[in-house]
């Protein structure tokens, strides 16, 4: 609901790195209701204040509510779209490349929950 939150994994060796990043508005792990096990971690970057929707309430809104669900389904979606992005820009991109396509999606991202200022946010 409030603060910058990660998803990452860690390797054999200890280093951690993000795979993710949230900003207030995302459903940070909505892939937790489908994959009971998850093969990563979430993590405050900042100070956050999240809230919680049990899997039992989201079980009866998969039941009973479909367009609810689609909407579910969406945001499943869009956070695999972003995920594919971020794979591109660091394969195939320069470091420079990188943080600029990073800082773009960031201020559609703020943009899209009004969280920008002009043509710009603040970034903790």
């Amino acid at each position: 609901m409030t603060g910058f939150a990660a998803r990452y994994n860690l390797v054999r060796t200890g280093k951690r790195q993000i795979t993710a990043l949230h900003v207030p508005g995302d459903f940070v792990d909505l892939h937790s209701f489908l994959v009971k096990r998850m093969d990563h971690g979430v993590m405050a970057v900042t100070a956050c204040t999240v809230g919680v929707v049990p899997h039992e309430a989201l079980r009866v809104i998969s039941e009973t509510q479909p367009h609810l669900t689609r909407l579910l389904g969406v945001n499943i979606a869009v956070d695999a779209a972003i995920h594919r992005h971020w794979i591109v820009t660091i394969g195939r991109q320069s470091a420079l490349e990188h943080a600029a396509s990073l800082l773009c999606e960031l201020f559609l991202r703020l943009q899209a929950v009004g969280l920008t200022e002009g043509h710009s946010f603040k970034l903790p």
